[in-house]
Parts: structure tokens; sequence; C-alpha cells
């Protein structure tokens, strides 16, 4: 079985914030673990998700929440 764990982003880091599709769950992006058979979940023009969630195994995408700006 193959399986994959995409790189992010040059702009992005490790604690890169992440969520599970299935269960919800907002995890760095450091704790996904790789998707196993990812021939069989993945689909072309599908976004690609960072990995799966550490707790339920769903895939997890990157977080839409926005940055907050730095405090001047």
């Amino acid at each position: 079985m193959l399986s994959f764990l995409p790189r992010l982003p040059d702009e992005l880091d490790d604690n890169t914030r992440c969520e599970c599709e299935d269960c919800g769950l907002v995890h760095d992006a450091w704790e996904c673990e790789p998707i196993k058979a990812f021939n069989n979940v993945l689909r072309a023009g599908q976004e690609v998700p960072a990995g799966c969630c550490p707790s339920c195994g769903g895939l997890s995408f990157l977080s839409e929440e926005e940055e907050v700006p730095n405090a001047q």
C-alpha cells in the first residue's frame, strides 16, 4: 500500500493549522498522518489535503481561519 504526505507550500510551516473534514479537529500540520492508499482517496481536480487527522484518520485540510496580524 502506498502512503503520501503532501509537502506544504514554502510560505507555510509545520505549525500551520489544519482542520479535519470528518471530526472537525483543528491541529498543527506537523501532526498530520500520511494518507494511506491515496490513489483510492484523492480524485483529479480535488483540493489536496495536508494529510490525515491524528484523531480519526479523516482527511485534514489547511484551515481557512485568517491569520491574526501582529500587534504594532
